[in-house]
């Protein structure tokens, strides 16, 4: 699997294999050179990332950016016509996804910065 081989890369472990239920995947997520990334597996054809991969295959889904006002940059992106793609209660949870997939095929996540 894509885990066992940044693992036997060296690459650091920041969280066992979860499982989020909104988005109907099981992701892992490593750290290199204070870069993180998580890879992602759809569980379910009801996944926004079921449909990255029927666009473009395996790669880089999305690009995530921690953010001071989760709000206050949601409300910023949806005022410019870009759409939420994860259900409205992950606002609650800490986290935004949209679909900023028409330049550069890469979906765009907000996350609440941790203090």
């Amino acid at each position: 699997s894509a885990s066992n081989y940044y693992r036997d890369l060296n690459f650091s472990e920041t969280t066992s294999l979860l499982e989020n239920k909104s988005l109907n995947t099981k992701y892992q997520q490593f750290n290199i050179g204070g870069v993180s990334f998580e890879l992602i597996e759809p569980l379910t054809s009801e996944s926004i990332y079921q449909d990255s991969l029927k666009l473009r295959g395996d790669g880089v889904a999305e690009i995530i950016f921690a953010v001071d006002d989760l709000n206050m940059e949601v409300k910023k992106l949806q005022s410019k016509g870009v759409n939420l793609m994860s259900p409205e209660d992950s606002i609650n949870q800490n986290f935004a996804s949209f679909d900023t997939r028409g330049e550069g095929n890469l979906i765009t996540r907000l996350i609440k910065e941790i203090e």
